[in-house]
């Protein structure tokens, strides 16, 4: 499986090792839900990970280090969040990048930094 799409499932929360088994995982969809955090380590196994869309959820923050083994990520989508901050560093790996959308309506973060297709 390379696509995993989870959008408008009302998930309040992910287990720690959901995804561990999906280790061919390129496009990973958790949007529209109810989501408030993130367990530290969620990703980690998810190394060819392309695409990670997390908008229209309720993260008010996200675990340092968090997308430390997503190297491959071109797409990272965080808006319509509730974050209020982001820890220092959390894009720092994330060296093939080229779209990033992070702006929470409720939080005090505004980052836009778009170099291909359109933010929302």
């Amino acid at each position: 499986m390379t696509w995993l799409i989870l959008d408008g499932n009302w998930l309040t929360s992910l287990p720690l090792g959901v995804f561990d088994q999906l280790t061919a995982l390129t496009h990973l969809i958790l949007t529209n839900n109810r989501l408030t955090s993130l367990p530290y380590g969620i990703f980690d196994k998810l190394t060819v990970l392309e695409w990670l869309h997390l908008y229209g959820n309720r993260l008010t923050s996200l675990p340092s280090g968090i997308f430390d083994n997503q190297a491959a990520l071109t797409e990272l989508r965080l808006s319509d969040t509730r974050l209020t901050s982001l820890p220092s560093g959390i894009f720092d790996k994330l060296t093939a990048l080229t779209e990033l959308c992070v702006f929470a309506i409720f939080g005090s973060v505004y980052v836009c930094s778009v170099e291909l297709g359109v933010c929302w």
